[in-house]
């Protein structure tokens, strides 16, 4: 049997879970295994339409996952940070902004597990909202992790686990529709990959679905904690890509 048959649908079955509980980190947990088992032309679009897979069930499932007046500076300003992301790419070397971007975030997580989690930020605009959104789909067509910058932001402002997600669950939906798009017009959903996706969507739902009922049991606390440590997996995974390649 191929191993890509079962490589494929075992790593959305397990994105689906950590993206069901976090709500973010889909392409973090399985892009290095699936780029063991298939090429970057097939999973870059597979990542994108499983991914959105996952969020829309997550914001069909959870009553409180998009709060309108809290998100609308991220989603106005994030889709013009995709862009300028992916053009970054072919302007500078990425290595050098990826290992810096890397090392930040490791340490963040760092710092932030240790310090008290009843300390926040009090702001009052919503102008740092949209830099943080703008930054966020940066960091999304720079290196596929849109949603760190907004979880990062919304925790230290202070909001429980459901206001945390009724901001940046929205707010990855966004970004990876967007990605979707692009990909359909360059021509990358066809027949082929269809059956591939087919295989892979009802895993990566059936993982939200758990992943989904694991967030309703835990609490603020613990929310925080996961959000911190995939931030800081997310952080140490650049700096392994960076140094690697």
């Amino acid at each position: 049997m191929d191993t890509a048959l079962i490589v494929l649908p075992l790593g959305a079955f397990v994105g689906g879970v950590v993206s069901g509980l976090a709500g973010f980190a889909y392409a973090l947990v399985v892009i290095g295994v699936w780029l063991q088992v298939a090429p970057p032309s097939v999973v870059g679009p597979l990542l994108v339409v499983n991914s959105l897979a996952s969020q829309t069930w997550a914001m069909i499932r959870l009553k409180r996952a998009f709060d309108f007046k809290r998100a609308w500076p991220f989603l106005l300003t994030g889709g013009f940070g995709v862009p300028i992301g992916v053009h970054l790419l072919t302007l500078v070397s990425p290595g050098p902004l990826k290992l810096f971007l890397g090392i930040l975030m490791t340490a963040y997580a760092a710092v932030m597990l240790r310090l008290r989690p009843d300390l926040f930020l009090e702001v009052r605009s919503r102008v740092p909202d949209m830099i943080v959104g703008f930054a966020g789909g940066v960091m999304n067509g720079l290196a596929g992790l849109g949603g760190v910058f907004p979880s990062i932001w919304v925790q230290l402002r202070g909001f429980n686990k459901d206001e945390q997600r009724a901001v940046f669950q929205p707010y990855v939906l966004v970004l990876q529709t967007m990605a979707f798009a692009g990909f359909y017009i360059a021509g990358a959903i066809d027949g082929p990959f269809l059956h591939i996706a087919a295989l892979c969507v009802p895993c990566t739902l059936a993982g939200t679905l758990i992943g989904l009922r694991l967030y309703a049991r835990v609490n603020d606390r613990q929310f925080r904690s996961i959000v911190l440590g995939l931030v800081g997996v997310s952080g140490v995974v650049l700096v392994v890509q960076t140094v690697a390649g």
